[in-house]
């Protein structure tokens, strides 16, 4: 996907080659953690939602845990 194909209904997690470095090293970091089982899914998916927030980005997820629609946050 290249970066004129973006609009605010891109999910970001199906784009992240458009995405800085620090953001996608914070996504695969809590990705491998919820992947390895590393804790209670969705208690991960809080805690990696507060660091995107941090960062200018959010998502949404489910009691199951799966992080969807990634955005970047609107100064």
């Amino acid at each position: 996907m290249n970066t004129y194909d973006i609009d605010s209904t891109t999910d970001l997690f199906q784009a992240q080659d458009t995405l800085p470095a620090n953001i996608r090293a914070i996504i695969d970091r809590h990705t491998a953690l919820i992947e390895e089982n590393e804790g209670d899914c969705y208690l991960l998916c809080r805690d990696f939602l507060e660091e995107m927030e941090a960062n200018g980005y959010t998502f949404d997820y489910g009691l199951d845990g799966v992080p969807y629609d990634l955005q970047r946050i609107n100064p």
